[in-house]
């Protein structure tokens, strides 16, 4: 519903924050998986072995990936237009599958149905890492940073963070009044 209210989607968002307040990671994919279910949706445990075939796109603000990511992640910022960000992976990509992944699925899921159509009329699938680096991370698969290896994620918010495994990194909010 372009420019209108989508009750389908605000009853969506109310799902979501309701699985995370109870810190239910599962309820959290299935939502997404069935939200976006015209997006294909990879286990993490299936990913992990075959990573160098896919092309790792990290849908998180900056300070998200700069406490972890995957190996070889390249990140584009969720807000990002579509025609920039495919432009932002083309070269790159070199006629691989693209992995997205965000916090928990959501921004990545968004993006790549976004980028879908077009991925696809160049022989390339877009795929979402089912459970973002949340379950990656509890599944106690390999993260890294700029310093290299990490067990920490960033919890995206104080009401994500209860699905983020530890240890969690919450960068501190700064107020109106700094």
């Amino acid at each position: 519903m372009a420019g209108g209210f989508d009750p389908g989607a605000a009853v969506f968002y109310l799902q979501l924050n309701a699985a995370a307040d109870h810190s239910d990671l599962r309820r959290v994919e299935h939502l997404v998986e069935h939200r976006f279910d015209g997006v294909p949706h990879l286990e993490a445990k299936a990913a992990a072995p075959q990573l160098d075939m896919f092309l790792i796109v990290d849908v998180r603000e900056a300070e998200e990936f700069a406490v972890s990511h995957l190996h070889a992640a390249m990140r584009i910022d969720p807000d990002t237009p579509s025609a920039q960000a495919l432009a932002a992976i083309a070269a790159q990509r070199a006629g691989r599958p693209v992995l997205f992944y965000c916090s928990v699925g959501v921004r990545s899921s968004e993006m790549a149905l976004r980028l879908q159509k077009a991925l696809k009329a160049e022989g390339a699938a877009s795929i979402n890492l089912k459970g973002g680096v949340f379950r990656w991370a509890s599944l106690g698969l390999p993260l890294e940073n700029a310093g290299g290896a990490t067990r920490q994620v960033h919890g995206f918010d104080s009401q994500w963070a209860k699905l983020a495994p530890p240890p969690m990194v919450l960068v501190p909010e700064i107020s109106a009044e700094d």
